[in-house]
């Protein structure tokens, strides 16, 4: 029993650190945009009606600027910011790069300002899959997927430690008993024979 436990505790152990090492992986490639799709920050509630709250991530699909149509909700890049807003008209402009006039769905006007197609980070995408990535840049995800299973790993760790440390002392002792008894013996040879 005692060997089927250390054997499920070194299990979990090794499973739980590669759960959070791959969770780590999966976020730095996720936030670098490595597999087509980026999570951006919404910092305002100009898009609320369209189901995008501030505060929240939402993810943006790499697109080709060329496919991009009226009416679809966009990411772009505007000095440090980066804006989350509706297509409401694309012009042409110069060398051939179009340039997109965005409205946020809560404003009552359009946006003074416009996107070219260098600017774009990507589309705006709405699906079970987006939903689960927003879902695990969440504190929540956070929590479930990182937290709780490091504080396991550390927990095991702590316990091998434990373990290790205890054994370390067993020998130690083991050793001086050892040596007491063989200098015992070699101080009084007689009293060890007769016992």
């Amino acid at each position: 029993m005692k060997k089927f436990l250390s054997m499920f505790l070194k299990i979990l152990h090794a499973t739980l650190f590669v759960w959070v090492c791959a969770f780590y992986l999966f976020t730095l490639i996720l936030n670098l945009g490595v597999i087509g799709f980026k999570p951006v920050f919404v910092v305002s509630n100009s898009m609320q009606n369209a189901g995008i709250n501030k505060g929240e991530y939402q993810i943006v699909k790499k697109i080709d600027v060329e496919k991009l149509i009226k009416l679809d909700i966009i990411a772009f890049k505007r000095g440090g910011d980066i804006i989350l807003h509706r297509i409401v008209a694309i012009s042409g402009g110069e060398n051939g790069e179009r340039i997109f006039k965005t409205k946020g769905d809560n404003n009552a006007a359009p946006d003074n300002f416009t996107a070219r197609d260098s600017d774009i980070l990507g589309k705006y995408i709405d699906n079970d899959f987006s939903q689960f990535l927003v879902w695990v840049l969440s504190s929540e995800a956070v929590l479930y997927l990182l937290l709780i299973p490091s504080g396991l790993f550390i927990a095991l760790e702590c316990v091998s430690i434990f373990r290790t440390l205890t054994e370390i002392e067993k020998v130690v002792k083991e050793k001086n008993k050892t040596k007491k008894d063989e200098k015992d013996e070699s101080v009084n040879p007689e009293t060890h024979k007769n016992a």
